[in-house]
């Protein structure tokens, strides 16, 4: 028994009280305090108001159960068995319980039981007296979260500001410290293609990873999203960064999913001789960008010269964000013709963007950098609403109409909206939607196929056709024209380039176009340059050409020159 509860029991033992008083005492205690009596095995016989107030059962509710009623479930087997185990041997037994109301709310008690013993010294009755510490816990709990990320249980960016700024004011600067930022590439195409719940375990996967490697060496800390800290003298940070990456040579298994992933890592060395833990982040997370560039598994350690590029990247962000508010861009258009009537059938809108401090903008570069913040979204509506509202003009201008391809990145594809927002601006413009074509990439047909398989009944429902780009190019497979409605099979460039008669190269020419015509599908050749190449492809049976051959891509106006 603790010193206090004896020294409570010794005073109401040796005081001289009336009965009154010791009826006034007894009434306090019950005010106060939390009190149950149960016997031997364990079953209430008796409870004070408090408690009944705190679980929300009647006394006579309470009476004759035992203390399951109130099991909140949040103890182990192994809790309750040491507790009975010690107020079973006589002793006093005291901890902290997690209860569960009548009403299924949570609450917390500290509790003191005290067995009561017969003349043989065993146990004939127990009384637990509790007080209620709910809100004490809560704070903890609150406290726990502030400083913690609640999906991996990691520290978090608070926790490791606040423990960098203790280290500025208590270090003396003898041993240097690093900071490891650590990005997981292409961890939103993960979450897109297996589902969010998959790359939540992915990420507390490699919290658990990181964890064991890092081990004593430093601390580890969930930044946010797909970045992770960590904090290590500069003596360990090489050894940690090998590590790392040859971890991430290896393939993941995530529930039932197999995949690999890589890391890029932004290393900031002597973080105690900066200015501040902003100053830290900024200059890591630049050495982190420049590794990013490098692709796949690879760190890059800060230099001071990274700034003049760090700010040029900040720059073209800028810029291409106001091109997306303000709508800055082109579109221009590509031909298609037919084999044999060498008459333009259609044409492929492709996007443009002029700046006036870098000129014509590379559509590849800014393409794949809106993609990296995000922005593929906006620029693919700003392509379907121009090129809808061109369509219907060429509908009402010219002798027939034109259908135009639309290019749609893979990530704004998958998005549960896509089809809606494309009737929606197909409906507002009075586009009728056999003018417009969707054209996708393999790598778009990549995973989620249940998502793709409901997008594209919706496409067809709504009367848009369905292109595959750059066949060949990527993971080429048979099941893609097996399972998806594609209407048009387009002919990677790569594989028209440079061809030449009764080679390898022609007959595999041949082979997809024949396997496009056992699926009903037209084919379009890509990238047709020569003479050559256009002899080869017409004579093996292709629908459409398209190449520089015949036209580079032009603005409408120079479309309509073609078709008048």
């Amino acid at each position: 028994m603790d010193v206090s509860m004896n020294a409570t029991l010794e005073l109401l033992d040796n005081a001289q009280f009336d009965q009154s008083v010791m009826a006034d005492i007894i009434a306090a205690i019950d005010q106060s305090v939390i009190v149950a009596i149960t016997n031997a095995q364990g079953k209430i016989i008796s409870v004070n108001k408090p408690f009944c107030e705190i679980s929300k059962y009647s006394a006579s509710e309470l009476i004759g159960q035992d203390h399951k009623i109130v099991n909140s479930g949040y103890h182990s087997k192994t809790f309750f068995k040491e507790m009975w185990r010690t107020i079973g041997n006589g002793e006093v037994w005291k901890g902290e319980i997690c209860n569960r109301a009548k009403d299924g709310s949570l609450y917390w008690v500290q509790t003191t039981i005290v067995p009561f013993l017969n003349e043989k010294g065993k146990p004939y009755q127990y009384i637990s007296i509790r007080t209620n510490i709910t809100e004490q816990k809560n704070a903890q709990h609150y406290e726990h979260l502030a400083y913690h990320d609640e999906l991996t249980g990691l520290q978090n960016r608070r926790k490791l500001r606040m423990t960098y700024e203790q280290m500025m004011k208590n270090s003396k600067r003898k041993e240097g410290y690093a900071f490891l930022l650590i990005g997981i590439n292409r961890f939103k195409i993960i979450n897109e293609s297996f589902g969010h719940h998959i790359g939540d375990l992915f990420l507390v996967n490699i919290a658990s990873i990181l964890t064991e490697i890092v081990n004593i060496y430093g601390q580890v800390y969930h930044y946010g999203s797909d970045q992770f800290v960590v904090m290590c003298k500069n003596k360990d940070a090489l050894r940690l960064i090998n590590a790392i990456l040859f971890r991430f040579n290896d393939l993941f298994e995530v529930d039932r999913f197999e995949f690999y992933s890589s890391v890029s890592i932004g290393v900031r060395y002597s973080v105690l001789e900066v200015a501040s833990f902003d100053e830290v982040i900024r200059t890591a997370d630049i050495a982190l960008m420049n590794a990013k560039e490098r692709k796949g598994n690879y760190y890059v350690e800060y230099q001071t010269a990274m700034n003049t590029k760090f700010q040029d990247h900040i720059l073209f962000e800028k810029k291409l964000r106001n091109a997306i508010r303000n709508q800055d861009f082109l579109l221009y258009y590509q031909p298609k013709y037919h084999v044999h009537t060498k008459k333009i059938v259609d044409v492929e809108a492709l996007i443009r963007w002029y700046d006036e401090d870098f000129g014509w903008v590379s559509p590849e570069l800014f393409i794949h950098f809106a993609e990296q913040l995000g922005l593929s979204t906006a620029i693919d509506e700003f392509v379907i609403e121009t090129a809808c509202r061109q369509a219907v003009l060429w509908q009402k201008t010219l002798p027939e109409p034109i259908k135009i391809a639309i290019n749609i990145s893979p990530l704004h594809l998958k998005e549960k909206k896509f089809v809606d927002t494309l009737e929606y601006i197909l409906k507002k413009n009075n586009c009728n939607p056999t003018l417009i074509e969707i054209e996708i990439t393999e790598n778009s047909l990549m995973h989620n196929s249940d998502i793709l398989t409901k997008t594209f009944s919706e496409l067809k429902k709504l009367g848009v056709t369905i292109a595959l780009d750059d066949f060949g190019k990527g993971y080429s497979s048979l099941s893609y024209l097996k399972t998806f409605p594609i209407d048009t099979l387009k002919i990677d460039r790569d594989f028209i380039r440079g061809i030449h008669e009764n080679t390898n190269e022609e007959n595999m020419i041949r082979a997809i176009i024949g396997l496009a015509k056992i699926f009903n599908m037209k084919v379009v050749a890509e990238g047709i340059e020569t003479v050559m190449e256009q002899s080869i492809v017409e004579k093996s049976n292709c629908d459409y050409l398209q190449g520089y051959l015949f036209s580079k891509p032009l603005p409408a106006k120079e479309i309509e020159a073609l078709l008048v």
